[in-house]
């Protein structure tokens, strides 16, 4: 829900909606035409969550340690999260490129993107530099493991999707004509499911947005359930596997750093396959039929 389901609404929530919207796909159209589906999975998956918790609470036979007990939220530091808002503002604030005069030494033009990119480091220097400074020790180890992982990924599944890509009109006319004069939206719904489960899904969302023309417009207004079919199993779908989707990899390495027991590989699949596929067939039915 928090690393994958949840980012459903807007590109502010998960790489493939950043990447359709810097594609040309508009900030709201998320919000707009996929709302009722981010509602059903995380309906499902409050229940599922709300049922195995309580098996668990009653297996291990706790509820009489949490009677009136007091618990309560605190913020460590607001400077946090005014940073974090700071962020959200100037990645989709439309920075210009900046002329850069000094006599005599220099007249050049800064790109808006070494701009955007060098306050964003700062942010992060500041955060640092404040949480040590109240104690807490800074750990990239997470970041390191991420980091190797996809690096991997993107390096073998690069010549997959560049013969995808190559091929993208002959698929496109080929998943046509297997839908039966359909837009053909419940098999990408089902082809970029499995790309966005193993692959990644921010890639896996780009090839199919292009397989599928790749004309913002012409998907926003014409082939809605197709551009929800691709937006909605590509974020969903990144919850299937650890390699999914980046975060997936993150929380898993946090956790175990923390002492946490986590599933392995397969049993991670085994707990996701069981909550979301079946909600899945559902949502890709609704999308075929309606």
């Amino acid at each position: 829900m928090v690393s994958n389901i949840g980012g459903l609404l807007t590109p502010l929530g998960d790489p493939p909606l950043l990447l359709g919207y810097l594609h040309g796909i508009d900030f709201s159209w998320e919000l707009k035409n996929i709302f009722i589906y981010w509602l059903g999975y995380l309906v499902v998956c409050l229940f599922a969550l709300y049922v195995i918790d309580r098996i668990i609470l009653k297996k291990e036979n706790l509820e009489h340690h949490l009677v009136n007990r007091k618990f309560s939220i605190e913020i460590g530091d607001w400077l946090n999260v005014v940073l974090i808002i700071s962020t959200v503002f100037v990645l989709f604030f439309d920075f210009k490129d900046f002329g850069l005069h000094i006599p005599y030494l220099c007249d050049c033009v800064v790109p808006h993107m070494c701009i955007k990119n060098t306050i964003l480091v700062i942010f992060c220097l500041i955060s640092i530099y404040k949480g040590r400074n109240a104690g807490e020790k800074v750990d990239f180890a997470p970041f390191g493991e991420v980091a190797r992982t996809f690096f991997v990924i993107f390096i073998v599944i690069a010549p997959v999707l560049f013969i995808l890509n190559s091929n993208s009109d002959m698929i496109h006319k080929y998943i046509l004509d297997m839908s039966n004069g359909s837009d053909g939206s419940m098999i990408y719904f089902w082809l970029c499911s499995l790309a966005s489960s193993f692959l990644d899904n921010a890639p896996s969302y780009l090839l199919f947005f292009n397989m599928a023309g790749g004309n913002p417009q012409e998907l926003m207004y014409v082939y809605t359930d197709v551009l929800r079919a691709i937006s909605i199993s590509s974020v969903v779908m990144g919850a299937m596997t650890y390699i999914g989707n980046a975060p997936n990899m993150m929380v898993k390495s946090i956790a175990i750093k923390r002492g946490i027991k986590m599933p392995s590989f397969i049993g991670y699949m085994l707990w996701s396959s069981a909550i979301i596929l079946p909600v899945s067939f559902v949502m890709s039915w609704i999308l075929a039929k309606w």
